[in-house]
């Protein structure tokens, strides 16, 4: 029996995950293909062999019931598993008529350089008994960016010094970074360059693999004191890469060293 029914999952890039937000749209009771979603959101692409912290992971799900028979009692379930196991899915279907399938898409922010398992599992019944049917795939997480920040102080303002180093092979467009400050600091100047033109696209975000950029911010004491505050703040990274794949990042807190 399990020869006529069919679970897959493919990878699917994350700018197709953001399109489709709700995964209602991809449930299929009916036989349709959902021509208006489908197309874009489940169009299969490689695995990857490395999943990028700050990113999103993608998945479609599709079960199709390929015999004669109505399948009853489906139970669809969706995990990701790092050090703690999340359930992304969970859908319970009362029948499936033959021919008919169950689409879904689901995706998980990846927050963490470790070992990913995404596992599906579909459990359903006919006139045999209880089947299940489960996919599993594991992928390694990493860091695609690297921050080497220094600082200094001069004429009673601090200055953060950030340089950015891409960890990933192939290029980004890394937005102009910026820095959510310590709670005794405010941002007085960035100096580094920014785009005129906001609908333009500014060469000089072009981050290719291994490659750094540089980036430079004056900060000025809230209030006057003996000392300079040690909290500079956090930076906040975003870039768009191949296929729209976009990423956010932010650091730990980053302190003045004296």
């Amino acid at each position: 029996m399990d020869s006529q029914t069919v679970l897959k999952v493919n990878y699917i890039p994350s700018m197709s995950v953001d399109a489709i937000d709700t995964r209602s749209l991809l449930l299929n009771v009916g036989g349709n293909m959902c021509p208006q979603h489908t197309q874009m959101v489940l169009k299969p692409a490689p695995r990857p062999n490395t999943l990028y912290m700050g990113e999103k992971a993608g998945f479609s799900i599709c079960f199709v019931n390929m015999s004669a028979e109505i399948l009853t009692n489906i139970e669809l379930d969706a995990f990701m598993t790092t050090s703690v196991r999340q359930r992304l899915l969970n859908e319970s279907i009362r029948e499936l008529a033959p021919g008919q399938r169950l689409e879904y898409a689901v995706h998980k922010d990846i927050g963490e350089p470790v070992e990913h398992t995404f596992t599906s599992t579909v459990v359903y019944r006919n006139a045999e008994g209880l089947h299940t049917l489960t996919s599993t795939y594991k992928v390694q997480s990493a860091n695609p960016l690297e921050v080497k920040p220094r600082s200094h102080v001069a004429n009673g303002h601090a200055f953060l010094e950030v340089q950015i180093d891409s960890k990933l092979s192939v290029p980004i467009y890394l937005s102009a970074p910026t820095i959510d400050v310590g709670p005794q600091y405010r941002v007085l100047k960035n100096h580094h360059p920014t785009t005129r033109e906001p609908d333009s696209i500014d060469v000089d975000r072009i981050l290719l693999p291994n490659d750094k950029k540089r980036f430079l911010f004056e900060l000025e004491p809230v209030e006057s004191a003996s000392t300079m505050p040690s909290e500079l703040g956090k930076l906040r990274m975003a870039w768009t890469r191949e296929m729209g794949v976009r990423g956010r990042l932010q650091t730990k807190p980053i302190y003045l060293k004296r």
